[in-house]
């Protein structure tokens, strides 16, 4: 089995493939609505781009099925007295 990985930094992108995202929560042992992609579109709809927040969603896929989602989102953060370093 060959497992390709994509990061997706486009939220338009991500919400181009929620039927993907919802097929591969409803095969999940945790499928809950807060990891549905209606729950976390709308979160980053209001919250994501606040306090610079960038997405990085973690895609595997095996051809054209995805077989695993991390939806992160990364910034910069910074400790005084100015040493920035990012976070996920």
């Amino acid at each position: 089995m060959r497992l390709d990985l994509e990061v997706i930094s486009d939220f338009e992108e991500l919400s181009a493939n929620s039927e993907s995202w919802r097929r591969l929560l409803a095969h999940s042992a945790d499928d809950q609505p807060t990891l549905s992609p209606a729950w976390l579109e709308s979160w980053w709809k209001v919250f994501g781009k606040a306090g610079g927040r960038e997405l990085s969603a973690v895609v595997l896929r095996e051809g054209d099925r995805w077989v695993a989602l991390a939806p992160l989102c990364r910034r910069t953060h910074s400790y005084a007295p100015g040493l920035a370093f990012r976070r996920i």
